[in-house]
């Protein structure tokens, strides 16, 4: 039968199989995910690949416009008779007819654009068909580096949670030492029993609640008041009884019995190793009184420090110590005490605390000292600060 001529729908259909043909391929990844990796892969920063995405979509419009079979028009026509019958006898005159007169003029022309054609249609398809492979190919090694992109990205996480690591256990290894430091010094004295010492020598319990009344007033209802070295628990009591929460903590087992057994709440452990377990920013107010003068000076700072950053915003941490300024008191207590370290005049301690971050609310000299007959002489000298 004849070949008919091709209609714009038909000349459609073979452009979307040419795409197809050359987009078939199920090893390349879809033309989604090759512009998905070229993005992820640029960044929006490198002109190359921005050159890559224009090439690929230069490749596809071209391969649209370029089927790989030559179009009817530019193929030899062939004449044809719209009538059955008639056309058997109509086609061969005209086809002799048609040779009669082009044979000498318009043959050798027409022969020489044929073959024209035929070749050009060819060397463009065959180079349609390389740049294609060439693309191909080069998608094949943008998702290699996309691939090799992840892999890098998975290490850059692997090595930041070994940094995380390698820094919890220097924190670790930070906090062990602390506590050999802690259990060495403990245990360095461990003949001397500080409970004995001190049932011995301080003054009687109401004396000392009636002292640590003052105290009071700076701590509001619903805050939780960590009391660090504890003792007998005499403050613990006044918290208790003004339905104030508290917590001790005191080195010494037999203290925090006798704090147990008054119903109080307060446990066995050295008041800085209890603080630095503590998280940051957690704790409402902190209480220390006759403790801090055990301390040598780098544990002074270290203990203000580490207090300061356990307070809540606004927390509170109210110090007592022996009044240093006092003769009485140095003679007649200071020195009584044998874990007493250098002594360290109010003003000194309250420059520490400031240097720490603390805002002094209170700074003052309190207990008046009767024995001595004279008015500005005073046992302890009180420190109220605030974070």
């Amino acid at each position: 039968m004849p070949k008919q001529s091709m209609t714009p729908g038909m000349i459609m259909n073979q452009i979307r199989s040419t795409v197809r043909k050359h987009g078939g391929d199920e090893s390349i990844p879809s033309e989604v995910e090759q512009e998905k990796n070229l993005d992820q892969l640029s960044d929006g920063n490198s002109s190359y690949f921005e050159l890559m995405k224009r090439i690929n979509e230069d490749i596809r419009a071209l391969s649209g416009k370029v089927p790989p079979n030559m179009p009817i028009a530019f193929q030899e026509p062939r004449l044809v008779s719209r009538f059955r019958l008639l056309g058997k006898i109509i086609v061969p005159i005209r086809k002799f007819g048609a040779r009669l007169f082009t044979k000498w003029y318009v043959d050798p022309i027409s022969s020489q654009q044929h073959y024209l054609n035929k070749e050009m249609w060819s060397g463009l398809n065959r180079s349609i068909e390389i740049i294609t492979n060439l693309t191909q190919l080069e998608t094949k090694l943008i998702n290699q580096v996309y691939g090799l992109n992840n892999v890098i990205t998975e290490l850059k996480d692997e090595i930041t949670r070994l940094n995380n690591d390698i820094r919890d256990l220097r924190r670790e290894d930070e906090e062990i030492m602390t506590d050999i430091q802690l259990l060495t010094k403990k245990y360095s004295h461990s003949a001397f029993e500080y409970s004995a010492f001190s049932k011995r020598f301080s003054a009687p319990g109401d004396a000392v609640k009636q002292i640590f009344t003052q105290y009071l007033k700076y701590i509001k209802p619903e805050h939780t008041v960590l009391d660090i070295g504890c003792g007998q628990g005499y403050f613990l009591e006044l918290l208790n009884e003004s339905s104030i929460k508290g917590i001790g903590v005191d080195s010494d087992p037999r203290l925090v019995s006798l704090c147990i057994e008054k119903g109080l709440t307060a446990y066995v452990e050295d008041g800085h190793s209890y603080l630095q377990k503590q998280s940051d920013e957690s704790i409402d107010s902190i209480f220390l009184a006759h403790v801090i003068e055990h301390l040598t000076l780098s544990e002074k700072i270290e203990f203000l420090d580490l207090s300061y950053k356990k307070l809540k915003k606004e927390g509170v941490l109210i110090l007592e110590t022996p009044n240093t300024t006092s003769v009485y008191v140095m003679h007649n207590l200071y020195y009584l005490d044998p874990t007493h370290e250098k002594p360290l005049f109010p003003e000194a301690l309250k420059h520490l605390a400031e240097v720490s971050g603390f805002t002094v609310v209170a700074s003052y000299l309190s207990g008046a000292i009767i024995e001595t007959g004279k008015e500005n002489d005073y046992y302890n000298y009180s420190l109220v600060l605030k974070k």
